[in-house]
């Protein structure tokens, strides 16, 4: 979602904002957020999504799985790209948000943490000052108690991997995964050059804007605009036990996994329909 209204005039240094994760920590109910209030956020933020900047999350992404020198060249590229494209006379500070800028969540490609993020935010921070001698960079992650986050990681899984261990299995084998306040001491340490914060998803849960609350104190928003901030509803809520029962099912059938993910597509489908008519 990238904002075309603003201020322009002689070009200052730029603020750049990363909302960069983690995953199951309020994200995209923050991105709805944004989205939802895109008018009213316009005057005073450039706010990029994924969809915004594709190619560069999906340059994180891969080289967090692979750590391959080549697709760190890659990833560098499309910072560059990204960062250069940025209009110069544009005041505004800007802000990123995607999880998927810290790399992939744990449990995919054989990845058993957050390893790569300190890196990528490295890379951005580095990046932004190649271009932007002068650049203010601030990171910012939600995170969420580990046996919370654990539980919906495991939910994630079952809905879009070929996840087939149980939870209380999947919580041993990835509780390392979980320290993700070592995730954010490590890239206040690679990415010394910016501010790093993170907040708790438990803390902002009694905020009347939930996870979103999380960025306003960083976004230097007029007062008025920020009360008038519209909510997003909580998203990718956990589903029932019985829902769960049958996503593992069908990961642990031997049927081809195209076929599963279709029965897992309908199935999921059906329960979001049933949700939202009157019962």
């Amino acid at each position: 979602m990238t904002s075309e209204a603003g201020a322009s005039g002689p070009p200052q240094d730029l603020r750049l904002i990363l909302h960069a994760g983690f995953h199951k920590t309020g994200t995209t109910t923050v991105q709805n957020c944004l989205r939802e209030n895109q008018t009213l956020l316009s005057p005073h933020l450039r706010v990029f999504l994924r969809t915004d900047m594709v190619s560069l999350c999906e340059a994180a992404r891969k080289w967090s799985a692979s750590r391959a020198p080549t697709d760190f060249a890659v990833l560098q590229l499309e910072c560059a790209e990204f960062i250069e494209a940025l209009d110069p006379n544009d005041q505004r500070p800007v802000l990123l948000a995607s999880e998927d800028l810290s790399g992939h969540m744990p449990g995919r490609h054989g990845l058993k943490d957050y390893g790569a993020a300190p890196q990528l935010m490295k890379c951005i921070q580095d990046t932004a000052l190649e271009f932007h001698p002068d650049a203010f960079v601030r990171i910012l992650f939600t995170t969420r108690s580990e046996q919370a986050w654990l539980q919906s990681c495991y939910v994630q899984h079952l809905r879009a991997s070929p996840m087939t261990l149980e939870a209380d299995e999947y919580a041993k084998q990835y509780a390392p995964s979980a320290d993700l306040k070592r995730i954010v001491s490590l890239t206040q340490e690679a990415a010394s050059r910016s501010e790093v914060f993170a907040t708790a998803l438990e803390a902002a849960s009694s905020h009347r804007l939930g996870p979103f609350s999380a960025l306003l104190p960083h976004l230097s928003l007029p007062a008025a605009t920020a009360d008038a901030v519209t909510p997003a509803p909580p998203a990718n809520t956990r589903p029932d036990r019985d829902v769960l029962e049958q996503l593992l099912a069908l990961n642990r059938s031997q049927q081809p996994y195209r076929q599963i993910h279709q029965k897992k597509q309908d199935l999921l489908r059906a329960l979001r329909r049933s949700k939202r008519t009157p019962g």
